[in-house]
């Protein structure tokens, strides 16, 4: 796919030691999703940016 990015936010809740640890070595991270929102939206806006994709693509 042209111009893509593709990522993936799990929800999970502290304490949780499902199978994504165990399988792939991920680790898990407990926040609240508007916590990370703030965190990583002016990053994906500077990558918008840089990628100059037309508003009907973001």
């Amino acid at each position: 796919l042209e111009s893509h990015i593709h990522c993936h936010i799990v929800p999970r809740w502290n304490g949780d030691t499902n199978f994504m640890p165990v399988l792939s070595g991920t680790k898990v991270i407990s926040q609240h999703f508007l916590e990370l929102y703030d965190k990583i939206k002016p990053n994906l806006d500077r990558v918008i940016e840089e990628m100059k994709l037309p508003k009907g693509e973001r």
